[in-house]
């Protein structure tokens, strides 16, 4: 289980393995748990994120989407640079935040 700090009306997420097929079932259902509380962020720090596949992108894109649909917000902090040039390659960050 990541470590999950709520903070008002946000709630920061530290992600503490990679988002890769053999983990994503576990981190989606953490992350519709807390969507489920209808935060205004949801902050993912992926500093110790160090490779995200097809079916982790998947995950995030979903979490925004449910987000979004509560008037929510989806940020990425501490993105390690190899994660965050993939995710600016798909344009990604036009949907949410990615800070480095």
């Amino acid at each position: 289980m990541s470590e999950v700090v709520h903070d008002g009306e946000a709630i920061e997420v530290k992600l503490d393995k990679d988002i890769v097929s053999t983990t994503v079932g576990a981190i989606k259902a953490e992350l519709m748990d807390l969507v489920a509380f209808k935060p205004m962020e949801l902050r993912l720090d992926l500093a110790k994120v160090q490779l995200m596949d097809s079916m982790g992108i998947g995950v995030l894109v979903a979490t925004h989407n449910s987000l979004k649909k509560n008037g929510g917000s989806l940020r990425l902090i501490h993105v390690p640079g190899p994660v965050a040039k993939l995710l600016r390659s798909m344009r990604l960050d036009r949907h949410f935040q990615v800070e480095e």
